[in-house]
């Protein structure tokens, strides 16, 4: 139902079904059940969509932290909660921490994907905007040219690269 109201654009309605969802997950996979942690992170989506940053937030992190004790730090689930966690912190002006988060996101992808990839493109672009929104342009122009030399180089055009271009 919480999907449902979700797809219907009404988020808040959502939450509390999100939450019975989340109190049974708790008692019955345990604090540290991969499952729990793919819940917060649609739970965090949800948070999102409703405007409430804070406990989208806090619900990525958590997120986070049970997915990578449970399934590892290479495992394909976590690049999307790194990725909305990153873009959040982003959004509430926070590009230090976006990067941190950013970075580690490039460094997942690239143990996980191959060269090349529409996904590593579209990071190392954050990355360098975060960059880019520290007043550092250097380092920011670095990560475009890394980003566009390493999508040039699979032969791929994509919304990811042509991003990228129009930042650098």
């Amino acid at each position: 139902e919480g999907r449902r109201l979700l797809a219907a654009g009404k988020p808040a309605d959502a939450l509390p079904f999100y939450g019975q969802a989340l109190d049974m997950a708790e008692v019955h996979l345990g604090s540290d059940s991969a499952a729990l942690g793919l819940l917060l992170h649609e739970l965090g989506t949800v948070f999102r969509a409703a405007g409430d940053l804070g406990r989208a937030e806090e619900q990525f992190r958590r997120a986070l932290t049970i997915l990578e004790g449970a399934l590892g730090p290479d495992h394909p689930a976590l690049p999307p909660t790194l990725a909305d966690l990153a873009r959040l912190v982003e959004q509430r002006g926070d590009p230090a921490d976006a990067q941190v988060l950013y970075q580690r996101l490039v460094a997942g992808l690239r143990r996980t994907r191959e060269a090349g990839d529409e996904e590593i493109v579209s990071a190392l672009g954050q990355l360098a905007l975060s960059l880019d929104q520290q007043q550092r342009p250097d380092e920011a122009e670095s990560l475009y040219r890394r980003a566009v030399a390493e999508a040039d180089g699979q032969g791929r055009e994509s919304v990811e690269l042509a991003t990228v271009l129009n930042n650098l």
